[in-house]
């Protein structure tokens, strides 16, 4: 239930991500999804392996951090692509 969570964060942002953000640019959405899912998950992976919470709950605290571990992956992605 949680990574399903974490799935859905990424999706939202990676959403928000390329309507906001890039907009009028050549990126395209669903490489942008998946790079916000995947953050999420590892951010909400990373933060449940060093023990701030459990496996089976669903609270604010892990999807502030994947939310975070979403943001970090689009941003350092949308960085690298502006210097290349």
């Amino acid at each position: 239930m949680l990574f399903l969570a974490w799935t859905l964060v990424g999706m939202i942002l990676g959403l928000v991500w390329g309507r906001i953000i890039t907009k009028g640019r050549d990126e395209s959405l669903p490489s942008l999804i998946l790079l916000a899912i995947s953050g999420a998950v590892i951010g909400g992976l990373l933060f449940t392996l060093f023990g701030t919470t459990s496996w089976t709950k669903i609270n604010a605290y892990c999807m502030v951090v994947s939310t975070a571990g979403a943001l970090v992956f689009l941003a350092a992605y949308h960085s690298i692509k502006q210097v290349y």
